[in-house]
């Protein structure tokens, strides 16, 4: 069944709809109790807008437990793309059971204001506020939830959440400011010492380059001092020996 689930999945991300179906049949015919491949059949009937075989094999998948965060967040997805936001909402509180963290809590949010529900949406918008585990989520929270406040006509407190939501994001832009100048500090100090290691190496060859100044033998540095060093003729002037008459 697996390995029937993996091509029908491969499929999938093809956009080759038809041939999942088949692979996921295949699949479920030999596990018939496993809730991804109920969940996974589902997406392929909604790729192929056959909602009513799709709400049947999410019925199975979700009656076996399903715990797949990710393929129930595709699911979702693609029920709200398709304007059904009643489905796309319980597939999305499906998913937030399994797991699903502030994003899926503000996606459950569109499905509610879609539906006309701005109470429970910016209720879903708190919460999703809480779960936000980074300055960036946070930000994109407040925006949606400064959205859903203005469509309650609450104007006030939406200018207030954009207000947070402004002042999280310059938070963020001075984060990613300080970590831009740290990596180019670190990245100037590794070329200076770079820089300083071949100035040193080139020197090193220089200095190995330069030739030795040549040795004098002892030989040569007693040149002229033994004894068979050439005398220099004497030119002293010589007393004539011829005698006068």
């Amino acid at each position: 069944a697996s390995t029937w689930e993996g091509l029908a999945g491969a499929y999938l991300k093809l956009g080759m709809y038809t041939q999942a179906e088949d692979c996921f049949t295949e699949a479920n015919l030999l596990d018939y109790l496993k809730p991804d491949i109920w969940a996974g059949l589902a997406l392929a009937y909604l790729e192929q807008e056959r909602a009513e075989e799709a709400a049947t094999a999410m019925g199975e998948a979700h009656k076996n437990g399903i715990d797949n965060a990710e393929l129930l967040l595709a699911v979702g997805q693609k029920y709200f793309s398709m304007g059904n936001f009643r489905c796309s909402e319980n597939v999305f509180r499906m998913t937030v059971q399994c797991g699903g963290g502030a994003n899926v809590r503000c996606l459950l949010a569109e499905a509610l204001a879609a539906q006309g529900d701005s109470s429970g949406a910016k209720a879903e918008c708190a919460k999703a506020l809480e779960a936000s585990t980074c300055i960036k989520q946070r930000a994109a929270v407040l925006h949606q939830m400064a959205k859903v406040v203005a469509s309650r006509g609450e104007m006030e407190e939406a200018d207030a959440l954009e207000a947070q939501a402004a002042a999280v994001e310059a938070e963020l832009a001075a984060a990613a400011q300080v970590k831009a100048d740290g990596e180019a500090a670190i990245k100037a100090e590794a070329l200076a010492l770079e820089a300083a290691r071949l100035s040193v190496s080139h020197e090193e060859e220089l200095m190995q380059e330069e030739p030795e100044p040549e040795s004098v033998s002892p030989d040569k540095s007693r040149k002229g001092s033994g004894k068979n060093a050439t005398k220099s003729p004497d030119k002293s002037p010589r007393k004539s020996s011829t005698k006068g008459p």
